[in-house]
């Protein structure tokens, strides 16, 4: 994290964890940051922030400032600024988003201080070089998180994570696995051990497999930082992907046969689908501000209890409401509540 927020020249970065839907929040990892602050932030303005649910749609691994969702001048109006933002001597943000469902995102950001100033091209151009760094890195802790340096405690903690979890030698010979891998062996769901070996059961998707353990012998500047997606079905047609990561160090050679050279992690696949929010901003074009002030309007009421809520001036949801009503073609508050109903059904 300190390292990443010095890279693109912020006064600290953190990894966290929000849901548009429910307002919960987590901060994974985090440097720089104001701890007070933090626990204030889960408290109190984890709701406040003008930056969802917009922040949760945008596309996984872009480089977005603030001044992309929303313009500073009206984020600057906001309560989530005057007291929570500004009183840390913050100015601006930068992130990206690491990983993304329906309602829910996984994003890395870093504060831009006062004397870092306004997000600019450098910095944006920064953060993209690192963000497929991150997101490898997300990938691969998500499956061992409570992993620790010796192979017994990292087999304890794989045993844990619902993943797939295999460790290949670049013959396909299987060097280890968790349980979860062996229930997939058990019931072939897209990979069978062969002669204690790891195939795949469809003959194209075998060949993709032994070229990728081949390749990951080689390390990352073979097989490629985020490896290979390798998509596999079982005799009943359920998808399932997987994922083969080099665990070769740059230039080091391979001692034998028996050394595992790639980490195979196998999920099923879960199609996210949009949310009715995410259906409306695309089909009648909402700006991220809209959008908070239409989310705002399924909950709160009035305008009054809608700019409490938000933490804007009446006068600022007027003029989105008026906006979200020429957009969707209807005239009161009322019909944009039925119209966005009546869509989610």
């Amino acid at each position: 994290m300190e390292k990443s927020a010095r890279f693109v020249e912020g006064a600290g970065a953190n990894l966290f964890w929000q849901d548009a839907a429910t307002g919960e929040a987590v901060t994974l990892h985090s440097w720089g940051c104001d701890a007070a602050y933090d626990q204030l932030y889960f408290e109190r303005y984890a709701s406040l922030n003008p930056f969802f649910p917009a922040l949760a749609f945008v596309e996984v691994g872009k480089a977005v400032a603030a001044e992309d969702l929303i313009p500073h001048e009206e984020f600057r109006q906001t309560r989530f600024f005057k007291e929570w933002v500004e009183p840390q001597g913050l100015i601006d943000v930068l992130g990206v988003n690491l990983e993304r469902t329906a309602t829910s995102t996984a994003f890395f950001s870093v504060r831009r201080s006062v004397a870092n100033g306004i997000v600019d091209e450098g910095a944006r151009r920064r953060c993209a070089l690192i963000a497929p760094h991150l997101r490898r890195a997300v990938s691969v802790g998500k499956v061992v998180q409570n992993a620790k340096a010796t192979n017994g405690m990292l087999k304890v903690a794989l045993e844990r994570v619902a993943a797939a979890v295999f460790f290949v030698a670049a013959d396909s010979k299987i060097v280890s696995t968790n349980d979860a891998a062996d229930e997939v062996l058990r019931s072939k769901q897209g990979l069978i051990a062969r002669r204690g070996a790891l195939a795949a059961t469809d003959p194209h998707a075998d060949r993709l497999l032994i070229e990728a353990l081949a390749a990951a012998a080689l390390g990352n500047s073979a097989l490629g930082p985020k490896g290979v997606d390798i998509p596999l079905t079982d005799a009943e047609g359920n998808d399932y992907l997987a994922n083969v990561l080099s665990i070769v160090s740059h230039g080091r050679r391979v001692p034998d046969a028996a050394t595992a050279v790639a980490a195979v992690f196998v999920r099923r696949i879960t199609r996210a689908t949009e949310t009715p929010l995410e259906t409306a901003a695309r089909r009648y074009g909402l700006t991220p501000s809209e959008l908070r002030v239409l989310a705002a309007v399924l909950e709160a009421g009035s305008i009054a209890d809608i700019a409490e809520r938000l933490g804007i001036s009446k006068a600022t949801v007027k003029t989105h409401l008026n906006h979200l009503m020429a957009k969707t073609g209807t005239q009161r508050q009322t019909d944009i509540l039925r119209l966005f109903l009546g869509g989610a059904s």
